[in-house]
């Protein structure tokens, strides 16, 4: 019940508090009304910088709550409400705020009881730019989502998830470590990672067949929980907010891997679930989507669909072909100059695209998953050095690869198509970001 009270209590209510105790001012100065909010029980890596350390004040009578935790916590969301108001218009603060306001009631959900998602200036944001700006549909939509992590069981599913992932013993571990197609490859300019996929080289089909619909979607949230934790993270170290990762779709058919146009189809169907999950519950994850290697029919799907597209959605789209040399440069500009991109990225030798990470591949039926591949090169991490490669684009002509060519009948216009849907949709979901 203390415990409640405190995380309930308005920050006008932790000043008198302190108040009774002079040395509370000094170890826990209180934030201005105007922009803090209620305090929390500080979560494990919710992305809050420590500041534990400057918090010892502690009265006899509240020794049973965290006050040290709910002291740093107070500090960091003062913090992140100074952040966030400095970096938005004054329009947008003010129903930031009005957001804030009418979801006071949220302080005992489930969701929220300890990890302060109502209160977060940053998260606020996230979902009034998700509804652009009407605060009344902001809320429905934040109300919901928080309805859905409690119901769905967001982290302890992740938590456990993670740790099968690490522990490698389970077979579908095995198999989203060995088939996996997506990855973690460097820094950007903010220090977030940016983010792979290789839709190329994945066998989505494949994978749903072996580990299950709930094993993907889990899969998934955890990525973009751990995205959103390094975005936190960012934001208080850059001073600034950070509006998204950067994220690089690969779908290039290079025949190492056979059935592209199958593969692509179920990608979409496969994914159409997925996409109403992130489009409801993680507005703003990407502030920029670079897809690469388009072939000539799938552009030109893209080109006659792209009237209907919203302004905000193609501002963040980077679409392009198979040359390496039209993207290179403006992807070179997202990382910081000592930061070396994969070759592939920035090249079209043929031999940096045969050690091209992730390596994805067909899942074989059973889930058996060969020894040799977990013992593998493992994917790029952000901190590899193993990939990483000038970004110097190679010379045109015969250092070029060739992309596969295959009959273009209805059911490869069917594929493209599928494609461009399947893109666009993912797109929609994070549209509501800036570049």
């Amino acid at each position: 019940v203390a415990q409640k009270a405190f995380r309930r209590m308005p920050i006008a209510g932790v000043a008198r508090l302190a108040a009774k105790h002079p040395s509370a001012k000094a170890a826990c100065p209180t934030p201005n009304m105007g922009v803090g909010g209620c305090c929390g029980v500080r979560a494990v890596d919710d992305g809050f910088p420590s500041s534990r350390e400057h918090c010892h004040w502690e009265p006899a009578y509240l020794k049973h709550v965290s006050l040290r935790d709910s002291c740093a916590q107070l500090q960091s969301l003062e913090r992140e409400w100074e952040i966030v108001s400095a970096s938005i218009s004054q329009a947008e603060c003010h129903g930031l705020h009005e957001l804030r306001d009418s979801l006071q009631d949220l302080g005992s959900h489930p969701s929220c009881a300890q990890h302060p998602l109502h209160r977060q200036a940053q998260t606020l944001i996230r979902f009034l730019r998700g509804r652009d700006g009407d605060v009344r549909k902001a809320d429905a939509m934040f109300r919901a989502s928080m309805d859905w992590r409690h119901e769905f069981q967001v982290e302890a599913k992740i938590q456990q998830w993670r740790a099968e992932l690490s522990a490698g013993a389970t077979p579908r571990s095995r198999l989203f470590t060995a088939y996996g197609s997506d990855a973690e490859i460097c820094l950007d300019k903010f220090g977030v990672p940016m983010w792979l996929m290789r839709l190329s080289v994945s066998d989505p089909a494949g994978m749903l067949r072996e580990v299950g619909q709930d094993a993907l979607l889990v899969n998934s949230i955890a990525k973009i929980e751990g995205m959103h934790s390094h975005l936190r993270r960012a934001m208080f170290r850059e001073g600034k907010l950070i509006r998204g990762c950067v994220q690089i779709i690969d779908v290039g058919d290079y025949g190492d891997v056979p059935n592209w146009w199958s593969r692509m189809w179920a990608t979409y169907n496969i994914g159409r679930p997925a996409f109403k999950v992130f489009d409801s519950n993680y507005p703003e994850t990407t502030r920029k989507v670079f897809i690469v290697r388009m072939g000539s029919v799938t552009t030109s799907i893209y080109k006659l669909v792209k009237p209907i597209i919203p302004p905000r959605t193609n501002d963040k789209m980077r679409i392009f072909g198979h040359a390496a040399v039209a993207w290179a440069d403006e992807l070179r500009g997202e990382v910081p100059e000592d930061v070396d991109l994969p070759q592939f990225l920035c090249s079209d030798d043929a031999e940096a695209l045969r050690v091209a990470r992730p390596v994805g591949g067909m899942i074989p039926l059973g889930g058996d998953v060969p020894d040799e591949l977990l013992r593998g090169v493992p994917a790029p991490a952000i901190d590899a050095d193993d990939e990483a490669a000038s970004c110097d684009p190679g010379p045109r002509g015969g250092g070029f690869f060739r992309m596969r060519r295959s009959r273009r009948g209805p059911l490869a216009i069917a594929a493209f198509g599928a494609v461009v849907v399947a893109l666009l949709a993912f797109a929609w979901s994070t549209q509501h970001l800036d570049p």
